[in-house]
């Protein structure tokens, strides 16, 4: 089961999203990946629901969705559901064959509820308290810092205010880790709320 899952996280899959919404699935997905890479399943899992509810069709979401509840959460109902939507989104994908072969050998070992092709609707996972755990360090800014204050606007994200005062839209954890005293969690931005942007333009 871990060679699939590997597998299945090795080989890249995309699917065309409505422009309208691609840049808040493309934050919660990396959002998401990063909560994995940290091993914070249940955040991972918040992040790639959010995504799914944007986008409902997205199989490589529910693709995601399957790998974690089967390895990292041990909840091969869930689990099972996700591969089996997956399988119906996308038949034809590279990965379908080896998310059948995973089905094939747990129905062999336990019967597995039926699958409703209905919408699938997300309960995310409880989000364990007080806060996010803390990103990866970044390397200390060489010379004195400089903070620029900027004002949260409708729309914006972290990513966004990243691309603005650095260039680049990876960015957005210098400024997570600036406000973390004010800032719940990096998705939970405010209208209004004042950011302090650690060495613009550098």
């Amino acid at each position: 089961m871990i060679f699939l899952a590997v597998t299945l996280l090795a080989v890249g899959c995309a699917r065309p999203v409505d422009p309208d919404r691609d840049e808040s699935l493309t934050y919660h997905v990396g959002m998401a990946r990063a909560y994995y890479r940290l091993s914070d399943y249940p955040r991972a899992v918040e992040m790639y629901a959010k995504a799914l509810e944007l986008n409902p069709a997205d199989a490589e979401v529910c693709l995601q969705l399957g790998i974690i509840y089967q390895d990292n959460l041990k909840d091969t109902e869930k689990a099972a559901a996700y591969y089996r939507e997956f399988l119906r989104l996308s038949p034809d994908s590279q990965k379908a064959e080896l998310v059948r072969g995973w089905l094939k050998k747990s129905e062999q070992s336990e019967p597995l509820p039926p699958f409703s092709p209905s919408p699938l609707r997300i309960t995310p996972v409880p989000v364990r308290a007080p806060s996010p755990p803390v990103p990866p360090a970044l390397p200390p800014a060489p010379g004195p810092e400089t903070v620029a204050l900027y004002t949260v606007a409708k729309g914006d994200t972290l990513a966004g205010i990243a691309e603005r005062f650095y260039g680049s839209r990876t960015r957005w954890q210098e400024i997570f880790e600036a406000n973390r005293g004010t800032l719940e969690a990096p998705e939970k931005l405010k209208i209004g709320q004042v950011l302090r942007i650690p060495n613009p333009s550098r």
